[in-house]
Formats: C-alpha cells, structure tokens, sequence
C-alpha cells in the first residue's frame, strides 16, 4: 500500500487513518522509523511481550536459574 502525506509548516506528518488501521496504531503508542537509504519504513514498535515464545530455548535449559 503507498500512501501519501504532505509535511506541515512544523514539518509534521499526519499518520493518515488507513495507515494506521493496517497497523493497529492508536492515539499515544509507540512508532519505529528505519532509514534505509532515500527511503523510511514506519512499523509498530514491537513490545517485550510481543516477542516471547519468538526464540527456541532448549529443553534443558528451560526453567534454569
């Protein structure tokens, strides 16, 4: 999807509705840029929570103090 804004006097961006439904972002959450280049990709933020069950922790090591 390619959508397009226009900066503000104060250089803002409007995150335009559709935007932000795909990304499931509302008023206060959180937002990450990555520069790559000539170009920035905006994505969710991810949350510590989010990301667990994401790494494979061997069965011996599970439970260890």
């Amino acid at each position: 999807m390619d959508v397009a804004a226009k900066l503000s006097s104060k250089v803002q961006i409007t995150v335009l509705k559709a935007v932000r439904d795909v990304l499931e972002r509302e008023e206060g959450d959180d937002v990450l840029f990555r520069v790559e280049g000539q170009r920035a990709i905006m994505s969710k933020t991810p949350q510590l929570l989010d990301l667990a069950g994401s790494i494979a922790v061997p069965e011996d090591k599970r439970s260890a103090t």
